[in-house]
């Protein structure tokens, strides 16, 4: 029975002797220095892939969520929390959250991410003195969705950039 040993024969030995360094920098030193920092970068890219992963998920959700009451609510209801609160609890589930976070018990529900939303824009309307009603409310929850679905846009070739870098 022979042992064939030919895959072996394409094998590339590189030792650290065709690093260049500048002669007052100790060879070592920089070989440690350079793995060191590849694996910072790679640990940095990996917290930006999970990072862009729980946006792209979060983001879904809420429009998914946001998008329901844009189609089925006049804007008297879109003016009114209770009516805002009581569609999300019957429509979606109240204890869903995102499932790629680190600490998902500490983080709010979708449901209140989205409560949360239209609170913040009916402070910026009473701080702009503009109408607090559904009309307005409307207005800037589309605006805002537009920025999201702008930052949806950007994730997908942003993974596929660090897919590639990997």
């Amino acid at each position: 029975m022979a042992i064939d040993y030919s895959k072996w024969d394409k094998l590339e030995l590189s030792d650290d002797s065709d690093v260049e360094v500048h002669p007052n920098v100790d060879k070592n030193s920089f070989i440690r220095w350079k793995q060191r920092d590849i694996h910072e970068k790679r640990t940095q890219r990996e917290q930006q892939i999970k990072g862009l992963q729980v946006q792209k998920e979060m983001y879904t959700q809420l429009n998914k969520r946001v998008d329901k009451m844009l189609a089925e609510f006049t804007d008297t209801q879109l003016g009114s929390e209770k009516e805002r609160s009581k569609f999300l609890d019957e429509r979606f589930d109240k204890t869903e959250r995102c499932t790629l976070e680190a600490q998902a018990e500490d983080s709010p529900t979708y449901n209140e991410m989205v409560e949360d939303l239209f609170t913040q824009i009916e402070t910026d309307l009473k701080k702009e003195n503009a109408d607090v009603s559904g009309t307005h409310i409307r207005k800037k929850v589309e605006e805002h969705r537009e920025k999201i679905e702008a930052v949806l846009a950007q994730i997908d070739p942003k993974l596929k950039e660090f897919d590639q870098e990997k």
